[in-house]
């Protein structure tokens, strides 16, 4: 396989490893791909689940289950997560997956990549190993796309690391990365959050304002119950719920729309929320690692709600302590919540100046000059 030798003209050749479609991780994969053909159009980029490859049924069966587990038993989620008692699972988990290596090797020799980029833990052990045991020495990133860091990133010191912070970064040291080996970029997000010029702008007079209701890509967040108790909040606005692949509340809240007493706009899934977010005064959803990113690229104020444990928990602390974000832990809290907010403009105008300070819009067309950088390119 060839290393740091630029392709003809310097297009480089780099495969993208995510896990679970049209999840975070394959937004963030997404994102890069599409930044690093603003800046190399001839590169050559291929995007996968290694683990949908490999193993199809596996795949299918992993993402059910930790669904399951997420949705209905979270307290269990929760124990295992950045826990060493979840290792001994881990290392299952990769035996299993580490029977087909051969077939993804396959894959990668064909390609012959410049350079391999894991937006997920699980891929960057898979690669990790794989580089043990057939000695290839292309560049390998890991890119972190949660707003801290747990410990299964921590790969030894050939992957370099792209995270989202100071504070990811220090974790990466205490598990042993050296410094050198870590970048501090942000989350790769779609670029038409760095390209829109209209975030932060201020609302035409009289217009009302907008809700953007969100759960994630699956629609694992607010829920019908959540819209509801919105809908209760005495004051004038539009509600934008985007329900992503949850067909089941896009169809309750369509048969059900002239009960309530604000507008109600119904989106499924959207690939392109940059809009979205640039007319919204707030965004009621759970603190998924993208939704954050491009929460804080936007300038806009976040109304959490249901947060899954493990990393969505930690994602919400870390808003809320830099006063980006509010959580809210109980439904019936939102209309006296969002009444006050609405009534306090200076409030909303803090929340947003503290998102802007965390924000980092141009995440993924900086990480994709280092991996191309990295390829000769």
């Amino acid at each position: 396989m060839r290393h740091q030798d630029a392709a003809p003209d310097n297009m480089a050749r780099i495969i993208i490893f995510y896990l679970i479609r049209n999840s975070g991780h394959h937004a963030a994969a997404r994102a890069l791909e599409s930044a690093i053909k603003l800046l190399k159009p001839k590169a050559e980029i291929l995007c996968m689940d290694p683990l949908e490859y490999m193993h199809p049924r596996l795949s299918a069966t992993v993402t059910f289950n930790m669904l399951f587990v997420v949705k209905r038993a979270p307290e269990l989620w929760d124990a295992l997560y950045d826990k060493k008692r979840a290792e001994p699972l881990v290392n299952l988990f990769q035996a299993l997956a580490n029977r087909a290596t051969d077939s993804l090797l396959d894959v990668i020799r064909r390609f012959s990549p410049d350079a391999i980029v894991c937006t997920q833990a699980y891929p960057l052990a898979l690669m990790s190993a794989m580089r043990r045991k057939f000695h290839t020495a292309i560049p390998m990133f890991g890119v972190v796309t949660d707003l801290r860091v747990h410990r299964f990133w921590s790969q030894g010191n050939h992957p370099a690391y792209i995270v989202p912070n100071e504070e990811a970064a220090h974790r990466l040291v205490s598990l042993g990365i050296r410094r050198d080996r870590i970048h501090v970029i942000g989350i790769p997000i779609s670029p038409t959050f760095e390209a829109n010029a209209q975030f932060g702008a201020e609302r035409p007079a009289g217009e009302h304002a907008r809700i953007l209701v969100m759960g994630g890509s699956r629609g694992m967040g607010p829920d019908y119950r959540t819209i509801r108790r919105l809908d209760q909040t005495p004051k004038p606005f539009i509600i934008d719920a985007i329900t992503g692949m949850n067909r089941r509340l896009a169809n309750r809240l369509v048969n059900n729309r002239r009960d309530f007493v604000h507008p109600v706009r119904i989106r499924g899934f959207v690939r392109n929320v940059a809009p979205l977010f640039a007319r919204a005064t707030l965004l009621v959803s759970k603190p998924g690692g993208l939704t954050c990113a491009e929460a804080m690229a936007a300038g806009l104020p976040m109304l959490i709600v249901h947060p899954l444990p493990g990393q969505e928990q930690c994602n919400a602390e870390e808003l809320v302590a830099h006063g980006a974000a509010l959580h809210i832990e109980k439904d019936r809290d939102l209309p006296a919540v969002l009444t006050a907010l609405l009534d306090n403009p200076e409030m909303l105008a803090m929340m947003r100046r503290r998102a802007h300070e965390l924000a980092r819009p141009s995440a993924a067309r900086d990480a994709a000059r280092l991996i191309l950088s990295s390829c000769g390119a």
